[in-house]
């Protein structure tokens, strides 16, 4: 999919320099499918890439594997935060998007801490 985001790059003109290093994240659900066919292709990253919107992300009881309830587990979906540091920081803002939908409770440790944020 690197190498898609990078096509899609060239293709819209969005080089700004020579060279790119996208970071490309996914859902890990090989427990259910074939994770070693390589199903989806650059035109399915290109899709979606064509087809994103800016504005707020859909949060809460929503989107890849919120329904997956093998686990029986609460908290499946999609959450953020974002911290600011204050001018003498630097002003910058720190975002983290965060989709969970597998796995045990004990392995979602924050800070040595665990919380659940949804109830899907």
């Amino acid at each position: 999919m690197r190498d898609a985001v990078i096509g899609w790059q060239v293709r819209n003109r969005l080089m700004s320099q020579p060279w790119s290093l996208p970071v490309v994240a996914e859902t890990y659900d090989g427990l259910l499918n074939d994770i070693d066919g390589f199903h989806v292709k650059a035109e399915h990253a290109w899709e979606a890439l064509d087809g994103a919107r800016g504005g707020r992300v859909d949060e809460g009881c929503v989107g890849g594997g919120y329904r997956d309830d093998r686990l029986r587990m609460e908290g499946r979906g999609i959450g953020s935060a974002s911290r600011r540091l204050d001018r003498k920081s630097g002003g910058y803002t720190l975002g983290i998007l965060v989709q969970l939908n597998c796995g045990r409770p004990r392995e979602l440790t924050i800070a040595g801490r665990f919380r659940w944020v949804a109830n899907c």
